[in-house]
């Protein structure tokens, strides 16, 4: 790989220097458990979307929902932040990892490189399946080639812009707002890298290095509250529809959770580096999983029961409610993903939850889950069960065997044959991995005892 490590009197000391001898090379290692939350986040994603077509989640007055139920159910959208920002994470962690330490980037045509045959193949089949049956409607599959007006509406979502214009996503697509939106964020992540590298390699310790890292992230968690302030504004509040704005869907919607991701980067690329330099919450988040845990789960039950929005609905939220869902759901978020990347983290039962065989194996299929979910509903169920269907768990039960189904088809297809091409641009590993220089043995119940004083005073 591309990134290196300081040497050892640096990591000791809390300083990076130019005078150090031949950098290691890093390491990676692979994280069990966040491949089975990528699963258990897909699950959601289709448990929260059966709701919704079996009326349980309403709509309007036309669909008044189940208040329990409903609000259960719709409030599964907490899935989506808990994407977002293992994408920051992720992207981010070998960028964080050389600002911090003072090695090199990661070379950007190879990341772009694996960026793409990570998400572009088995997308780009779906395109196809979905403008080729484009006028799906009913209890019927037909071909309406009238829906096509044009070139551009084949390009459009071909190259994931199909967010940036109104009523424009194909029949089946219609999650795949988030594959753009994350398109997006890959695109912008070298860019925000080198940025925050210029900034934070001016300090000459590690602790500083941080926190200029920090900073600017938070500053990126307060700019997407203000977008989301800015779509739940009076001109955005009149449809008679209660639709969602198209604005809602654009990448600074959810840039506040690409930034937390990117900030858990930071922290636990420092705390490899160098135990004790991150903050004593995110140590504490490492000593005790399942005290944040808990938390997450407060969190969605507040998301659940809140006063100011009918919860069981898909109607869009006033102003108050967008404020308070959008804290709520990047605070679940960050309960859920922290405790799993702290280094050296250990917990019988989150690993025996998510880190068990099928939960890996669901975690490797989730993408093509994701992708063919809302699809195979319409291709398969909807002539089955009708266009309204009532019976959440007989369709939930038929959802998940054929989408699970199709996602194994459309993994071992269009995923994993591109996964091997990895490799034409430099080594690259097949599992969700991160690039690591901590020592083996690393504690964190004892980083705070050895949480070393850095001769800079930060």
């Amino acid at each position: 790989m591309t990134d290196t490590v300081r040497d050892a009197d640096a990591r000791q000391g809390g300083t990076v220097g130019n005078d150090a001898g031949p950098p290691a090379r890093p390491q990676r290692m692979f994280i069990p458990a966040l491949e089975g939350l990528r699963g258990a986040v897909a699950l959601l994603v289709v448990t929260g979307h059966t709701g919704q077509a079996v009326g349980l989640v309403g709509w309007t007055e036309m669909y008044p929902g189940d208040p329990f139920w409903g609000a259960i159910l719709h409030r599964t959208a907490v899935a989506f932040p808990i994407f977002f920002i293992m994408t920051g994470y992720l992207l981010y962690r070998s960028f964080a990892l050389a600002t911090l330490t003072g090695g090199k980037r990661p070379d950007t045509k190879r990341y772009f490189w694996r960026r793409a045959l990570r998400i572009l193949p088995a997308y780009w089949v779906l395109t196809a399946v979905a403008l080729f049956l484009s006028g799906v409607v009913g209890t019927t599959a037909k071909v309406d080639w009238g829906s096509i007006g044009g070139i551009w509406d084949v390009l459009r979502p071909v190259l994931l812009l199909h967010i940036y214009e109104p009523f424009v996503i194909p029949v089946g697509m219609e999650h795949t707002w988030s594959n753009a939106v994350d398109f997006a964020y890959y695109l912008a992540m070298p860019v925000f890298a080198v940025l925050l590298g210029l900034w934070a390699k001016r300090a000459s310790d590690l602790r500083t290095r941080l926190l200029r890292i920090v900073l600017p992230l938070v500053g990126l968690i307060f700019v997407g509250l203000g977008f989301t302030m800015w779509t739940h504004t009076g001109q955005f509040m009149n449809d008679p529809m209660a639709l969602w704005p198209m604005q809602y869907l654009w990448p600074t919607s959810y840039i506040g959770w690409l930034a937390a991701g990117m900030i858990l980067a930071a922290w636990s690329a420092a705390e490899e580096v160098q135990p004790g330099s991150s903050p004593g919450i995110f140590r504490f988040a490492g000593r005790r999983p399942l005290v944040l845990w808990t938390g997450a789960l407060v969190v969605y039950v507040l998301a659940c029961v809140s006063p100011f929005s009918e919860n069981h609905k898909l109607d869009y939220p006033g102003m108050t409610a967008g404020i308070v869902d959008y804290w709520l759901f990047i605070a679940f978020a960050m309960l859920i993903v922290t405790p799993l990347i702290v280094p050296g983290m250990k917990s019988r039962f989150i690993e025996g939850l998510l880190a068990n065989a099928p939960m890996r194996f669901l975690g490797k299929i989730s993408y093509s889950l994701f992708l063919w979910h809302v699809i195979v509903y319409l291709l398969f169920l909807v002539p089955i069960f009708g266009a309204e269907p009532t019976n959440f768990f007989i369709v939930y039960a038929a959802e998940l065997a054929v989408a699970i189904g199709m996602a194994i088809f459309s993994y071992y297809a269009f995923e994993r044959p591109f996964h091997k091409l990895r490799p034409w641009l430099g080594k690259a590993p097949a599992q969700l991995s991160v690039e690591v220089a901590r020592p083996a043995e690393y504690d964190p119940a004892q980083a705070d005892r050895l949480a070393p004083v850095s001769r800079q005073g930060g």
